[in-house]
């Protein structure tokens, strides 16, 4: 059902009861689960064979990177994405650089029924969603995400970047942002610059500051938005 709406799915996660319990609640939604596997490289295949709208997925036994989350998306029709996550990841920083590999939604693995049923309707209106229970990582001196599902309008294609848009970052600030992208924490991220951490904690705050955010999870969305990253 390409074209807005939510037909098809493939449900991808290591346990076949999850997999049965995930294509119940789909069913319920109107979605159909037309394949299921238990390692992302089987789900990428069936998403590229048989066409779907949604991809659902929790935790397969290859483990989920920010690169499939791209070769996911990477079709002229893109199927939604929607991730899973494990209670004990919660506010690592790998999550958010799913998110800013193109994942619709960020969903903790103990989503109730209603809960996940409402975020698809949502993603299916353009919006990108991250769960309540889902934080920035310790140490970021922000709190967790609050209250419901934050909303995350994505734009209809992307816009190329503006000297406006990029102005506000320094270079060593869009290098501090581009490795935060792809998952890494403070402390590698000090050690890929050789610096100490206490300086990526200062280029954070100030990238936060620019980008008017106040989180990882923030900066990595607004960035996305403003095609900062690649």
């Amino acid at each position: 059902m390409r074209g807005g709406g939510l037909g098809t799915a493939v449900v991808v996660d290591r346990w076949p009861l999850v997999r049965l319990g995930l294509a119940g609640v789909l069913a319920k939604s109107g979605i159909d689960a037309v394949g299921e596997a238990a390692k992302v490289s089987e789900g990428l295949l069936l998403v590229r064979l048989r066409g779907v709208d949604l991809v659902i997925f929790g935790s397969p036994l290859d483990g989920l990177t920010p690169a499939a989350i791209r070769s996911a998306k990477h079709d002229q029709a893109p199927p939604k994405v929607v991730v899973l996550v494990p209670p004990l990841s919660v506010g690592g920083t790998e999550i958010g650089a799913l998110f800013a590999a193109g994942a619709d939604a960020l969903l903790v693995a103990s989503v109730g029924p209603d809960e996940l049923s409402d975020a698809l309707v949502r993603i299916t209106r353009g919006e990108r969603l991250v769960g309540p229970e889902i934080g920035p990582e310790p140490g970021d001196g922000v709190g967790g995400l609050t209250g419901q599902l934050t909303r995350r309008p994505a734009p209809a294609s992307p816009a190329p970047p503006s000297d406006e848009a990029a102005g506000p970052l320094t270079a060593k600030e869009l290098e501090v942002l581009a490795l935060l992208a792809q998952g890494h924490s403070n402390k590698q991220i000090a050690r890929a610059l050789y610096v100490s951490d206490a300086t990526i904690k200062t280029h954070l705050q100030h990238i936060y500051g620019k980008l008017d955010v106040q989180s990882r999870f923030g900066a990595l969305s607004r960035a996305t938005e403003l095609g900062l990253l690649r």
